[in-house]
């Protein structure tokens, strides 16, 4: 009996999604699952809402794309020093191994999520190895990954090929113009 083997999209296409801070990256990714929602189109990865009290960011959340679970991935860092910490955030070390086991489960696929990577990933080496793994294998046809505006040209180094696209504004007009462009490489 033969073994599977599993190959490369060709071509598949890596954008990478950046924008300031509280900008809309992950709203346009919660709107990209909507559109793509009941279409014969596999979707992983994982995403990071905020979380809001009062209108105050207090927290992440982590979803898996695939089945909707949410966690509380961080909360805004305190004097306390547990947990991995970033200047404004402790992540929750549990949480995080769970979205890195997603992420190291989730190619192949057509539509990979892998929102975000920052400092913990592209500086570190730590955090969601899997997610750049993932991005690397070249094993989904389109993959979004969201990378902070100053993490670009990291980036940019491990993925030379990767389409970079930013959000300007929280704008319906302008995530179905992007929306668009992006799923137009689906094949």
């Amino acid at each position: 009996m033969g073994q599977l083997t599993l190959h490369p999209f060709d071509p598949s296409v890596l954008f990478l999604l950046s924008g300031p801070r509280e900008i809309g990256k992950t709203t346009f990714l919660k709107f990209m699952l909507e559109q793509t929602e009941g279409q014969r189109i596999t979707r992983a990865g994982v995403i990071s809402p905020a979380v809001f009290a009062n209108g105050q960011k207090i927290g992440i959340d982590l979803t898996e794309v695939k089945t909707g679970i949410t966690k509380r991935l961080a909360n805004r860092r305190e004097a306390r020093i547990e947990g991995i910490l970033t200047g404004r955030w402790t992540f929750i070390p549990e949480v995080m191994e769970w979205g890195n086991q997603i992420l190291a489960a989730s190619t192949p696929c057509d539509l990979l999520f892998v929102d975000e990577l920052g400092p913990i990933e592209l500086e570190r080496g730590e955090g969601w190895q899997n997610g750049v793994h993932a991005l690397s294998s070249n094993m989904y046809q389109i993959a979004i990954a969201v990378i902070r505006p100053e993490l670009i040209e990291k980036a940019t180094s491990l993925w030379p090929s990767a389409r970079q696209v930013a959000i300007t504004q929280k704008n319906g007009t302008e995530y179905s113009k992007l929306s668009c462009e992006i799923l137009s490489n689906l094949k």
